[in-house]
């Protein structure tokens, strides 16, 4: 009976053995730490490219249309400014009138200009980093990473060649997210 129940014992174990070995082998704890630079990324895709250059034109056209503005308000005023002695007062007080108006105009046309850009670049960072994050959290998935820090603006004290993502992640977005070849729109 007791060698039954030895038997029984072995053929337990062994099976039991037998049945561990056929799982499949769990993945190693994640050990690599690495970083990149979203904004450095984020312009490097070829899809920001694209975006901050499409930015880039429009703000290029909204500067001459601005300049084209100072220009006539730098005319007006140096006009005001040789004439104005020769002016009666009723004159001298409307160009004086139009001289501020077109100065608050101008001020008020750059302010808004500088918060549309703003936004439309805002915009951009926001949708593209969503991507980016996707593609980060699968690299470092993929890769066996415990974390991946961002690094900006110098706060990391070191960060070792090597560990720094950045071109990887770069590559492995554009290959995500192709853009389709084209010239970057006019504004």
């Amino acid at each position: 009976m007791r060698s039954i129940f030895l038997t029984a014992g072995l053929a337990l174990i062994f099976f039991h053995g037998i049945s561990l070995a056929q799982q499949p082998a769990a993945k190693p704890a994640p050990t690599k730490i690495g970083a990149v630079d979203i904004a450095r990324a984020l312009g490097d895709t070829a899809e920001g490219q694209r975006e901050f250059a499409n930015v880039q034109n429009w703000v290029n056209a909204q500067q001459d249309a601005l300049k084209r503005e100072e220009t006539e308000y730098n005319a007006l005023r140096n006009r005001y400014m040789q004439d104005q002695l020769k002016m009666t007062a009723e004159v001298r007080a409307d160009t004086e009138r139009q001289l501020q108006d077109r100065e608050t105009r101008l001020r008020r046309k750059q302010e808004d200009l500088n918060q549309e850009l703003g936004l439309r670049r805002q915009a951009i960072v926001n949708r593209l980093g969503t991507k980016l994050q996707q593609v980060i959290q699968q690299y470092a998935q993929d890769n066996n990473y415990l974390m991946i820090l961002i690094a900006q603006d110098g706060l990391l004290a070191y960060l070792a060649p090597g560990a720094d993502l950045t071109g990887q992640l770069v590559k492995l977005y554009d290959v995500k997210y192709p853009v389709a070849a084209s010239a970057p729109k006019k504004p």
